[in-house]
């Protein structure tokens, strides 16, 4: 408020003797600067109102573009996800077949993958998980029931080897794979055992997967007999710090390979066990 406004407001409001008086002699000053002062700032309301529009027109139009972005954002999402889908569940069909072939061929019934698809999250940030249950067939002719029910260790250990095996061999990235197993056949029985190394040998075989499997002494005998190579560590006691000189056995169709190795291990001073 203007200096003068202000003061003629006080001379006129002030109370005593002759107020009257004073209050009609300042209506005139106090009701021309009042005028003066509301024209100057109806110009700077005009000027303030102008600006106003134009930043309401310059965020509608931003509005608009974010808007528009926004929903190419959502379409371009959409259609991500559900190629992303598509994939998805493309390939746990693939595995499932390998699956059910692989369990059919080795002693199954059959087996498959059972999954449903979830919905996705609303943050983009947070993961999106699958899950997926293997089951299979006890006996010929009868549904499929799921890994965890009605199924002992070793019935769980064959099957784990046969899904695995059949993921690799499903995966179709055209690379060289190489699948590494611990603790081979800890739980399955003699025949299992055979048919668990002969699965994983005929998977390297016929998918150019390099299996890698660490296993126990027991099964020594169908290893040497499935597997390309053989490496038997061996410890003279518990005692000992350092491992004993390892034996390995290996087998390769071609011989002229086979006698390059040789020339180059005993080229470098190895000797072989009489």
């Amino acid at each position: 408020m203007p200096a003068e406004i202000t003061g003629l407001l006080k001379e006129s409001s002030e109370r005593g003797p002759g107020s009257n008086r004073r209050a009609q002699a300042a209506f005139a000053p106090l009701l021309h600067a009042l005028h003066v002062y509301l024209r100057q700032q109806e110009g700077t309301d005009r000027y303030e109102r102008w600006q106003i529009a134009i930043q309401r027109d310059e965020r509608h139009k931003s509005f608009d573009a974010a808007r528009i972005g926004h929903e190419e954002a959502v379409q371009a999402s959409r259609a991500y996800r559900g190629a992303l889908t598509s994939a998805i569940k493309k390939k746990l069909a693939d595995v499932a077949a390998e699956f059910d072939r692989l369990d059919r061929a080795h002693g199954g019934y059959g087996a498959t993958l059972q999954y449903e698809e979830p919905s996705p999250p609303a943050d983009p940030t947070e993961a999106w998980s699958w899950k997926v249950t293997p089951m299979w067939r006890r006996a010929e002719g009868r549904r499929h029931i799921p890994y965890d029910r009605r199924a002992n260790t070793a019935q769980i250990d064959d099957r784990a080897i046969k899904l695995v095996c059949a993921a690799a061999a499903a995966s179709g990235t055209g690379r060289p794979l190489v699948l590494v197993l611990d603790e081979l056949g800890r739980n399955l029985g003699k025949q299992h055992r055979r048919e668990a190394v002969a699965l994983l040998g005929q998977i390297g075989r016929d998918s150019g997967i390099t299996v890698v499997g660490a296993l126990q002494d027991d099964m020594e005998t169908y290893a040497i007999d499935a597997c390309g190579q053989y490496v038997k560590l061996r410890r003279s006691s518990d005692s000992s710090p350092y491992n004993e000189q390892p034996v390995v056995v290996g087998y390769d169709e071609h011989t002229p390979r086979v006698e390059l190795l040789r020339a180059w291990l005993t080229g470098n001073e190895y000797c072989e066990p009489a």
